[in-house]
């Protein structure tokens, strides 16, 4: 695998936290849009998914692929909680 620019992975970005969790309907959706962006122009600029670097949660280098996986089952668990909380059905 080859560093993803000498870059180390941060586990969130404090400051769009930060901004969503005082922020109106419209600001709050505009941080979402600025972060899904920069996450496509950081997939888009990456040379293969298997370019890796150093990420201090997990204390080690990690690629591309490894790092979407992670975030996609992770919010899909997030959102499965929501639907649950909606329509009561659990373990479908």
């Amino acid at each position: 695998m080859s560093a993803l620019g000498g870059r180390r992975l941060s586990p969130c970005r404090p400051v769009a936290v930060a901004v969503a969790a005082r922020a109106d309907r419209a600001e709050a959706f505009e941080a979402w849009q600025r972060e899904v962006e920069h996450a496509r122009r950081i997939e888009r600029e990456a040379e293969s998914l298997d370019v890796s670097a150093y990420h201090a949660r997990w204390a080690e280098d990690v690629s591309l692929r490894l790092v979407m996986l992670h975030e996609y089952a992770r919010h899909s668990g997030h959102a499965d909680f929501l639907r649950e909380a909606v329509d009561g059905v659990v373990g479908v």
